[in-house]
């Protein structure tokens, strides 16, 4: 009976997790978080991997670091310190995909919006900016067309070819994330 309690905390840890998570970020007063960033756990001693997402934007936005906002889109809500813009210890800018889709290499997700910071300009900061600084640096506040989170874990021997054939397939066995639609309100006179 103990162990099938530590089973099920375990479990439902797991699924917790992939929920959203939070971690530290080297800056103290930055976390980073994401619904659709799962951070890799250990799970019965393997290492659970993060699921892919496969974006793809109504500009090229491929060489400027995202952040997250509220739903609202009116406040900044997680960013990352200037050294956790790096994948594999390369700048983690996102890969090149079919038919103008990228494959997500920081963090994606349906409140992500894009600064105007370049991956190289942002990790040469000496730190975060503040909120207020980053809302000043928003390229576009809706800048998604299609976000998908792919069925299968993130593997690095899952190559350009692998997710260029989710593409072909119409995203099969894909969860499509729903996205804001690009609606602007005049305020009546």
């Amino acid at each position: 009976m103990k162990y099938l309690s530590l089973i099920v905390i375990s479990v439902a840890a797991l699924l917790l997790s992939a929920c959203g998570t939070h971690r530290k970020a080297d800056n103290p007063f930055v976390v980073v978080s994401e619904a659709t960033h799962i951070e890799p756990s250990i799970v019965g001693g393997a290492q659970a991997l993060n699921p892919a997402v496969i974006y793809r934007t109504d500009a090229d936005y491929s060489d400027f670091v995202p952040v997250t906002m509220n739903d609202n889109r009116t406040e900044v809500m997680n960013y990352p310190a200037p050294g956790d813009i790096y994948y594999k210890g390369e700048l983690a800018k996102p890969t090149q995909l079919a038919d103008g889709y990228l494959l997500d290499n920081r963090g994606i997700g349906k409140n992500s919006v894009f600064t105007d910071y370049t991956y190289e300009q942002y990790s040469k900061l000496l730190r975060a900016p503040t909120i207020e600084e980053l809302k000043k640096h928003i390229k576009s506040l809706y800048p998604f067309t299609d976000i998908y989170v792919t069925a299968s874990p993130r593997s690095d021997s899952n190559g350009v070819d692998f997710y260029n054939r989710i593409i072909a397939s119409g995203f099969q066995g894909c969860t499509r994330v729903p996205i804001v639609p690009h609606v602007y309100f005049v305020p009546e006179k």
